[in-house]
């Protein structure tokens, strides 16, 4: 049985934040582009990624050394979302 867990990178303190119940809020600055204005915005995350497990060790020590790793089936029961960034020339943007 495949797990293809998600995993999240994190420090320390954050790590034991997590294990005690609460993933820590960070905030992720955006831009969108509409009728020639740029409004920015701020979009509160938490991020996870599915590397392969070949990937894990180079990137868990990119990101402050820790990580944890959780089913897609607790990320479904939890309302994970998925981040689908698109390119502002992309034909799906315009379709």
């Amino acid at each position: 049985m495949t797990l293809n867990p998600l995993y999240h990178f994190t420090g320390k303190d954050s790590l034991n934040a997590i294990l005690k119940g609460a993933f820590r809020v960070s905030f992720a600055r955006e831009n969108i582009i509409a009728l020639g204005e740029v409004r920015e915005f701020l979009v509160p995350v938490v991020c996870f990624s599915d590397w392969a497990n070949e990937e894990l060790k180079s990137n868990c020590n990119k990101y402050e050394g820790y990580g944890i790793g959780l089913s897609k089936a607790w990320a479904n029961r939890n309302k994970l979302n998925p981040v689908w960034y698109v390119n502002r020339d992309s034909d799906v943007m315009w379709r």
